[in-house]
């Protein structure tokens, strides 16, 4: 999780020059994110087509505000695809 790269977001501010980016800003979601995890135990269901499970997941406040002031983030895993 986290945002776009820095090449990302100059590309869409050429696009939207109302957005601002702070340059040295540092940005806690991608700190914690490259932390290493403990690995998630092996799932006993098995589907056997897309949609049949969905994994959720609803997380925040984060401390950096979405280019459109969102806070909250929210993801939804596949269980047959893995799909994200």
């Amino acid at each position: 999780m986290g945002h776009p790269s820095k090449e990302r977001l100059d590309a869409l501010r050429s696009c939207y020059p109302y957005t601002s980016i702070e340059k040295q800003h540092i940005c806690d979601t991608c700190h914690q994110a490259k932390e290493k995890k403990l690995p998630f135990p092996h799932s006993h269901t098995y589907t056997a087509k897309n949609f049949e499970l969905l994994h959720i997941d609803i997380w925040g406040p984060c401390s950096v505000t979405s280019i459109h002031g969102y806070k909250f983030c929210l993801t939804i895993v596949d269980d047959y695809s893995r799909f994200t």
